[in-house]
């Protein structure tokens, strides 16, 4: 069966399957068939053409994107207070942040070239080792010491999450300085030791209550009024040990608390376990 085009073109040439053509009508099928096969390559040239120059700004493009999304990384990656560490699963770093060269005492060349195991103390390896290892990395930040490149050690919290770069698994290892804060901590550690201290030598009797009377705090004088603890005083309220008169006394005393009076001075009764009144003067501060 002839092929459509060929039975059109070879209807016009008046050419019959049938017989043979003669010269003439012969030459002008061929020099047809010619023109035909030079048509169809230059169309695939065209196309083939166009296909590459497609092909090469789409290539174009994606680099401009990369490009413009790892210029966006670097900013985010350069921009945080943080060290910020990648890392092979084994623990090789890849690359880190500036702010990890600036933390660790280290120019970048150096950290690329160590593991994180180098920034740990020795008594600590095998739990960072035993972390980056499992199958899921700790969700919650990790407290530990790392060593500085001047070998001095310093509190940090770290924080691990797995993610792919140029089709390579990583963990991005977020690592924060929190020596000013244990500095912090320890600071108020220390004051409110100070405080407490300062508080239980008291002879006077010092509480601390909520506005309706339930106490959060007692010296261990006020709890020898009552014969009782310090511990056993937390969550009792005042009724359970006053007069109901007393109670409504001091509650109408607090009223008068504000920013601008925030301190009341009262006095009142207390009859103690064995029956001895004593009268008792309070200087109530909110």
């Amino acid at each position: 069966m002839t092929n459509r085009l060929l039975q059109r073109q070879l209807k016009k040439l008046k050419i019959n399957v049938d017989h043979a053509p003669d010269t003439k009508a012969w030459r002008a099928f061929l020099e047809g068939v010619k023109r035909s096969y030079e048509e169809a390559d230059n169309d695939r040239y065209l196309l083939e053409r166009s296909l590459a120059i497609s092909s090469r700004e789409m290539q174009e493009l994606y680099e401009n994107l990369k490009h413009s999304s790892e210029e966006r990384y670097r900013v985010i990656f350069e921009g945080v207070q943080d060290a910020i560490f990648v890392e092979t699963p084994e623990g090789e770093i890849i690359d880190c942040n500036s702010r990890a060269c600036e933390m660790f005492g280290y120019e970048r060349a150096q950290l690329v070239s160590k593991s994180v195991f180098d920034l740990a103390p020795p008594e600590l390896t095998d739990l960072l080792r035993t972390a980056l290892t499992q199958a899921k990395l700790p969700t919650s930040p990790m407290l530990t010491h790392n060593l500085r490149a001047d070998g001095e050690p310093f509190p940090v919290e770290i924080t691990f999450r797995k993610q792919v770069l140029d089709d390579q698994e990583v963990i991005l290892a977020v690592v924060r300085d929190i020596s000013e804060r244990q500095k912090a901590e320890e600071s108020k550690r220390i004051s409110e030791a100070r405080y407490q201290a300062i508080v239980e030598d008291q002879t006077e009797y010092i509480n601390r209550y909520t506005p309706d009377g339930v106490i959060t705090f007692s010296n261990i004088a006020y709890a020898h009024l009552h014969n009782k603890t310090p511990e056993e005083l937390i969550g009792k309220k005042h009724s359970d040990f006053i007069s109901a008169a007393t109670v409504k006394d001091i509650r109408e005393l607090t009223k008068q608390i504000s920013p601008e009076s925030p301190v009341v001075t009262s006095e009142n009764q207390f009859m103690t376990d064995d029956g001895e009144i004593l009268w008792l003067q309070w200087h109530d501060r909110a």
